[in-house]
Formats: C-alpha cells, sequence, structure tokens
C-alpha cells in the first residue's frame, strides 16, 4: 500500500467524526485484485451522494497505484470530508450492469462473481427482494449503499458516546437490524425484519420493513428497504452491545467440551 493509500486507510480507522462522509470502495475481477476504485462524498444523513469519481487500472491493482492513491486523497480534501469509510473487501464486479452487460446477465468478463452475489456497495444500484427471494438491483429510485462499522460509532469500551442526534439515530437503526439479524440467525436466508425504514421521503415516513440477510458469523449483514431503496451493509456487528447471537465459551469450557 502507497503513502497516499495508508494515509486514508488510518483516517478510515479513525472512526466517524461527522460530515460530510467520503466512501471508498474497491472492485475486481475476483476477491483479491482491484482494478476500480470507487469515491463518492455524501453531505449528510439522507445518504444522497454529491460527487461521485472512479478510477481504473488496466493491469495491477489500484490499491498499489500511488497516483490513484494521490488523486483519491485529493478529492477527499478538496471535498472537506471529515470522515472516511473504506471497507478493505473487493465488493464485486468492476463492471456495471446495464451499461457494460445486459441487465440479469452475469458479467462476462468477471466469470468469478459468476456464482456470487455482487454487492457492489456503494455505487450499486439499490437492492431488492425479488420474487425469487434473492437481492437484485432495481434502476429506479437508486440510493448509494450505507457502508459502516458499527466499531466507528461506539468508543473503546463499546458504550455510546454523546453522538450528533441525526448520527445517534442512524447507528441505533443499525443496531436495531443487527439485534433482529443476530436473535434469528436465519443463515444466508433474506428475512423481513421488524425494523422499519428510518427514511422520510417528502417529509413523509417510509413504510418499508427491512429485509436483510446474514451472509455469515463475522462477515457483513446486508439489509434494504424495498419501498424507498435505501440499503446498507454493516460491518463490525460481532461483540458489539447489539450482537444477540450466542457467545462464545471461554477457554476452560471450550476445553471440557
Amino acid at each position: 500500500m502507497t503513502t497516499a493509500w495508508r494515509s486514508l486507510a488510518d483516517r478510515a480507522h479513525g472512526g466517524f467524526a461527522g460530515y460530510p462522509i467520503a466512501t471508498i470502495a474497491f472492485y475486481g475481477p475476483d476477491d483479491e485484485h482491484a482494478t476500480k476504485v470507487a469515491v463518492a462524498i455524501v453531505p449528510n444523513d439522507d445518504g444522497e451522494v454529491r460527487d461521485m469519481e472512479r478510477w481504473l487500472v488496466e493491469v495491477g491493482d489500484v490499491r498499489d497505484d500511488d497516483a490513484i492513491g494521490s488523486a483519491v486523497l485529493e478529492l477527499v480534501r478538496a471535498s472537506d470530508a471529515r470522515s472516511i469509510v473504506m471497507v478493505d473487501r473487493i465488493l464485486g464486479c468492476p463492471h456495471e450492469e446495464g451499461i457494460d452487460y445486459p441487465h440479469g446477465a452475469t458479467c462476462p468478463r468477471c466469470p468469478f462473481w459468476a456464482e456470487r452475489d455482487r454487492w457492489a456497495g456503494l455505487l450499486a444500484e439499490h437492492p431488492v427482494v425479488s420474487g425469487e427471494g434473492t437481492m437484485r438491483s432495481a434502476s429506479r429510485n437508486a440510493r448509494p449503499t450505507l457502508v459502516a462499522d458499527l466499531r466507528h460509532y461506539l468508543d473503546n469500551d463499546g458504550t455510546l458516546p454523546h453522538l450528533p442526534a441525526s448520527v445517534l439515530n442512524l447507528a441505533l437503526h443499525q443496531g436495531a437490524i443487527v439485534e433482529w439479524m443476530t436473535m434469528v440467525l436465519p443463515g444466508d436466508e433474506i428475512v423481513v425484519t421488524n425494523v422499519y425504514c428510518r427514511k422520510r421521503p417528502k417529509r413523509r415516513r417510509c413504510r418499508g420493513q427491512i429485509h436483510a440477510r446474514l451472509q455469515g458469523v463475522g462477515d457483513a449483514i446486508e439489509w434494504a428497504c424495498p419501498v424507498c431503496g435505501d440499503n446498507g451493509v454493516i460491518y463490525g456487528w460481532e461483540g458489539s452491545r447489539w450482537d444477540r447471537g450466542p457467545s462464545p465459551l471461554p477457554d476452560d469450557d471450550r476445553q471440557l467440551n
């Protein structure tokens, strides 16, 4: 990782420091090589993107390209972003459905993702639940995906610090999704939670009920509102104040079993 990318990663590890937020997402032909980085600037908690830029490389990895890292860093600085969200995993194929290949098809240039869910993160069209019970993309009213790490909301001892009301509400909303999913533990099935949408389109509360999927213990929770398209991916939930899953056995008990 180059100097510019290390600087961005260090700021991302610092957690939430207020809006605007710069979201940085990587895409590639497989889950090890990033050939595309997408950066979006979210000025406030309504989730609307103000600026969006993409950089691609034909060979190599964008995370090893100092010129691209410096350009991303300059965009973040120019936008006065106070927080950075940068997920260290590759979020899917770098090619865009409906642009680089037909809607509903798989990317012919990225066979690695053909049998995997293409969760394209911050720049994807929002996921909804299809009649077959799978997450798919919808082209209308597309919203950026909110990628969040719950640890960024909490102090070192796992407690909620004094946060602005809008940020606190966002943390509690995501925490409620985690509570439901870790109590139900539905595996990788999509379920309808007891959490209602937080959005207020046209100043009226959205009536959508959140659909979610737990990718696996220690992995991401994907969620979406099927009505307005608000959606996100939650990391860092395991062991948090909202995790209602089974607690790991102490070492002594594990040895006895």
